[in-house]
């Protein structure tokens, strides 16, 4: 389990500095409250969210399609037990990226208070998740999934339990509901796993050589199937796809770290 989690860290850590940027711009607009300002404020978080989800989605399947070459690389082959326990944890992370970023909101308005109830009903109910899904061995009953798997799935639990109630707050308290394009971006993502899986049984196949990196070679045809749904489904996805190249320009990264050491 610490070895999958180590990995779920580095794919949540996406999630550290954008929150910090929704944080702080919220708190700003929310400062002193008016109808503009939070029209203002609406906007932002739904653009903030939406590139959020661009990045992160991808990133997360692509944890999800090399965890095993992953795995095997980095600690070997009798780590394999780990594979199923990321798998989970990465989507663990993809829900993480969803809900993570309305609880930002509540923080913002300073309505942190009611996290303090939900905070207790989360703890009981993941001590009894984990109960049920780890091996205690409580009275000769050894969990419905021991090992890693059962303590991610316990993970994802904690994540999940009670989202609705912060959709709900933000709604009611900022006229912030779901962000309708979440469906779009989940719907490309469950779409992916069977494609990618697919995929990767035809190349194992095609080319037996390649063995366990045949999840590898079939990862970027599944993103680009991936993209194209996105295309179809979300009318943003070029304006999206411009500010993930402008990120990833090398001349701006160049840029960046020269300006960085005229600055020291």
């Amino acid at each position: 389990y610490q070895v999958a989690r180590s990995l779920w860290e580095a794919l949540s850590s996406v999630m550290a500095a954008p929150g910090l940027l929704f944080f702080t711009r919220l708190s700003s607009l929310y400062a002193r409250r008016s109808a503009a300002g939070d029209r203002e404020a609406r906007d932002f978080f739904f653009g903030a969210l939406d590139k959020l989800l661009f990045l992160a989605i991808p990133l997360a399947f692509v944890f999800w399609a090399v965890a095993g070459s992953l795995v095997g690389l980095l600690y070997g082959g009798a780590f394999e037990p780990a594979i199923t326990a990321l798998r989970i944890l990465v989507l663990a992370a993809v829900v993480a990226n969803v809900i993570n970023p309305y609880t930002l909101v509540l923080y913002a308005l300073e309505a942190g208070d009611r996290f303090v109830p939900v905070n207790i009903l989360r703890v009981i109910g993941y001590l009894v998740v984990l109960v049920l899904m780890v091996p205690l061995d409580l009275a000769g009953f050894r969990g419905f999934w021991p090992g890693a798997p059962g303590a991610a799935v316990a993970r994802l639990f904690l994540v999940l339990f009670p989202a609705w109630v912060y959709f709900r707050w933000t709604r009611e308290l900022a006229g912030i509901p779901l962000y309708p394009r979440v469906w779009a971006y989940t719907a490309g993502f469950v779409l992916m796993l069977p494609a990618q899986y697919g995929l990767a049984v035809l190349l194992g196949w095609a080319t037996p050589g390649l063995g366990r990196f045949t999840e590898v070679a079939a990862a970027p045809v599944t993103l680009a199937a991936y993209l194209a749904f996105l295309a179809l489904a979300h009318p943003g996805t070029r304006d999206n796809l411009r500010y993930v190249a402008s990120l990833l320009s090398p001349s701006s990264f160049v840029h960046f770290l020269r300006a960085g050491l005229r600055e020291s």
